[in-house]
């Protein structure tokens, strides 16, 4: 979707305590939630006078032009009062964060450090692999770093449209598939939001997951691997004989990238 926003040509209206502003907003798709997110993100959260944004009021919609709708829109800047000032509709999306870790089950380690035998014991390659038996590779659930976030918005009930709950629906579980909110494609994973509606206005937690691309790491022998964040990785491995000690040993032989979740536009939230 393309939008454009327009300062109307009355300007800035400020004074003592606020300041206020009309603009046009204009684009190619019937869709007041995207038309208020284009605004949202267009115009400045503080003035120079020290107005912070306060509050977007999105107009009933102008009509379809030139293969554009068009809506009128007042913003509302003022002085911030308290910090526990409850939040206007329009205002600074709410960022919270958690970095508890969360578990993984792995096989393979980053490194070996180190080695220990019982006197007479040879100590076999095993190239990395994590709790070799006889059977195979039990590997080990470890605490991996997890980065989950949330988003919270507050906007016009009339713009939580059935096309943009759909919307909402098809991202759910997506991986974005571009830049989004200064994190690299396949690295952030929508997790769903979550819509309480109070009368004229709508509260929307949007939350997500961050996982880490992976560049340039070696299992083995095998180099150069690089994987996607929500992508999973995972190793065949294959008997071999040490020729140091003649005995079977478990080897690293290929490592698999395979893509698990859908890519989709973040972007299209208007956060």
């Amino acid at each position: 979707m393309s939008w454009s926003v327009d300062l109307h040509q009355e300007g800035y209206q400020p004074s003592r305590e606020r300041t206020t502003a009309k603009f046009y907003v204009h684009g190619d798709a019937d869709d007041a939630f995207a038309a208020y997110a284009a605004i949202g993100g267009a115009v400045a959260y503080l003035l120079t006078n020290g107005h912070w944004l306060q509050g977007i009021e999105l107009g009933p919609q102008l009509g379809f032009s030139d293969g554009e709708w068009w809506w009128e829109a007042t913003v509302t800047w003022g002085v911030q009062s308290s910090a526990n000032t409850t939040t206007e509709p329009g205002a600074v999306p709410t960022l919270r964060v958690s970095t508890k870790g969360g578990r993984q089950h792995i096989t393979q380690s980053l490194e070996t450090v180190g080695q220990f035998a019982a006197p007479g014991q040879g100590i076999w390659n095993h190239n990395g692999a994590i709790g070799v038996t006889r059977n195979g590779i039990e590997g080990v659930d470890i605490v991996v770093p997890a980065f989950s976030w949330s988003l919270s918005v507050r906007v016009p009930s009339s713009a939580v449209t059935t096309a943009y709950v759909l919307m909402l629906e098809e991202l759910t579980g997506g991986v974005n598939n571009d830049t989004f909110w200064g994190r690299p494609a396949g690295s952030v994973r929508f997790d769903g939001a979550d819509l309480q509606v109070r009368g004229e206005e709508t509260e929307i937690e949007f939350s997500f997951s961050s996982e880490r691309n992976v560049e340039d790491r070696t299992i083995g022998d095998i180099t150069g691997i690089e994987k996607e964040g929500w992508d999973y990785l995972w190793v065949e491995y294959e008997e071999e004989k040490d020729t140091t000690e003649s005995v079977m040993v478990q080897k690293p032989i290929v490592v698999r990238v395979e893509r698990v979740s859908p890519r989709v536009d973040l972007n299209l939230l208007g956060l």
